[in-house]
């Protein structure tokens, strides 16, 4: 795993797992309009990213028609997302109960439906994400090669035709006023959104749920964390569903990229095949590499350079986030776990710090 590409591949699965984590540490005090979009599960968060890459795509005069009401997507498109039915129907279900999304229904037929996100929700998310990607700390060194990566999967995605030349157009405009926050924003939102249209791309048979294992199980490869993974932990890292947990590892299993290992009834231990693990990398980095194809022996400089600013900062940052904290208060002084949104300490009550 010595490429670059591949290197990069591994922090675009860390950030997509961590993103929550990321959020709530950037944004100590998130306020109350914000919550419902800052704490999306990893479906609505694809639901999201969707209608944010679509907003992104779209002409001057659709933007505005959008900004007064709202972001529409149809059911068929969310339907790519390789989301399973029955968890995209729930999901759905779920944000329009939560009033972040309305539905238009044109007829009967549920693959015609539209759903529609209000501009001001998508500003939101857009604002809290990258404000949560600040840690990288991007500067006008970095500008070249993020450009150059913004190129490439612009013609990425149009050789797939997944945009096409208008859209192609409307984006040039549009990222040539944006910073290299957005900029960065937008490649990880596109390839996010777009992966499973990719010609010949492995992970496009994997779902958000199943990948939130993936990058877990990657997570402890590049930790090389001698400890088994287990059901507890993956629940602990994601809030994913143990049903959904079992599914995931099932597939990984059958691929021979983790091994089962039952202790007694009640305790199973996972462990990672690291060969097989890092093939199944080398095929998915694929996706790096054809935004990368066109890049000159000159930006090779450039791109490590970027690779190895974002390697650092978001080890820093996510060693940071995993240190469990103490009590200050000195009766109690108990260590305190690490729990998303913590705000007293469980023994005591005393306020974390």
């Amino acid at each position: 795993m010595k490429t670059l590409q591949a290197k990069l591949y591994i922090l675009f699965s860390l950030f997509f797992l961590s993103r929550e984590k990321l959020i709530k540490d950037t944004i100590s005090i998130i306020p109350p309009e914000y919550k419902n979009i800052a704490y999306l599960s990893d479906i609505e968060f694809t639901i999201f990213a969707y209608f944010s890459y679509k907003y992104t795509h779209s002409s001057a005069k659709e933007k505005k028609n959008y900004e007064k009401n709202g972001i529409t997507v149809s059911y068929k498109e969310l339907n790519r997302l390789y989301i399973s039915t029955p968890h995209l129907a729930t999901v759905l279900k779920s944000l329009q109960d939560n009033k972040l999304i309305n539905k238009s229904t044109l007829s009967e037929d549920k693959r015609k439906t539209n759903y529609i996100l209000p501009y001001s929700e998508l500003k939101k998310f857009n604002e809290i994400n990258i404000k949560a990607l600040q840690f990288c700390d991007f500067n006008e060194t970095d500008t070249y090669i993020i450009n150059n990566l913004i190129k490439g999967t612009i013609a990425l995605l149009k050789s797939n035709k997944i945009i096409n030349d208008e859209q192609e157009k409307n984006l040039d405009d549009f990222l040539n006023k944006s910073d290299n926050y957005f900029k960065f924003y937008y490649v990880v939102l596109a390839l996010w959104t777009s992966r499973y249209l990719i010609t010949s791309f492995q992970i496009k048979l994997m779902g958000p749920s199943e990948f939130m294992v993936y990058a877990l199980i990657i997570k402890f490869y590049i930790k090389n964390d001698k400890k088994p993974i287990t059901t507890k932990k993956v629940k602990e890292e994601t809030g994913l569903a143990p049903s959904i947990i079992s599914q995931s590892f099932k597939k990984f299993i059958d691929e021979d990229i983790i091994t089962r290992k039952e202790i007694n009834k009640f305790k199973v231990y996972f462990y990672i095949n690291k060969k097989n693990l890092e093939k199944r990398l080398m095929n998915d980095t694929i996706i790096i590499d054809e935004i990368t194809k066109n890049f000159k022996n000159e930006d090779e400089k450039s791109f490590e350079k970027l690779v190895d600013k974002l390697s650092t900062t978001l080890t820093g940052k996510l060693n940071s986030l995993e240190i469990n904290k103490v009590c200050l208060n000195k009766k109690c002084g108990m260590e305190i776990p690490l729990m998303p949104g913590l705000k007293y300490c469980p023994y005591c009550g005393e306020k974390v710090a």
